[in-house]
């Protein structure tokens, strides 16, 4: 079977065909002028449904990898908390045997120290310590508006998308 844009250039083709076949007197279309076109679509919806059932089977395969990504996130975060809590619980015990290292044929384990900075209240901590982060966003649901209403915005255009639903 041709290509898709194959197909609508001929469905193009075969309607201009069509349109300039009609007899001006009886306004009848030339029957073979009309079976072509009813070939050429029949022929371009059958290639499209062909497309959207693959565009199907790829949403769904697209849909299990988010489920499946999800899933092993989920997983992930489970046995990173695990892992934390069991240094931790190492840690705890350590502390109260009073041991600093523990060394064993297949591990070697030591407590040390480290240095970090606990914000209390920010509002009491100078302004030489502060930085400010600014976040820009724009309102797009009302530069649409303003649009309808005729308005021209400068940096910004109101623009139509042509969009494919496959239902």
């Amino acid at each position: 079977m041709a290509k898709l844009y194959q197909l609508a250039d001929d469905l193009e083709t075969a309607f201009k065909l069509m349109t300039e076949s009609v007899d001006e007197e009886t306004g009848e279309v030339n029957p073979d002028a009309l079976a072509l076109l009813n070939e050429c679509k029949e022929d371009f919806d059958t290639k499209i449904a062909g497309l959207v059932e693959f565009i199907k089977r790829l949403t769904a395969d697209y849909e299990a990898y988010d489920k499946e990504e999800e899933r092993l996130y989920k997983n992930k975060k489970a046995i990173g908390n695990k892992i934390d809590w069991l240094k931790t619980y190492v840690k705890e015990c350590m502390l109260r045997a009073n041991k600093d290292k523990v060394e064993t044929t297949s591990c070697k384990v030591s407590l040390g120290s480290s240095h970090a900075v606990n914000i209390l209240e920010i509002d009491q901590v100078p302004a030489e310590f502060k930085m400010v982060e600014e976040n820009v966003k724009v309102d797009k649901k009302a530069l649409a508006e303003a649009f309808k209403n005729g308005q021209i915005i400068a940096g910004a255009e109101y623009v139509t998308n042509t969009t494919v639903r496959i239902r």
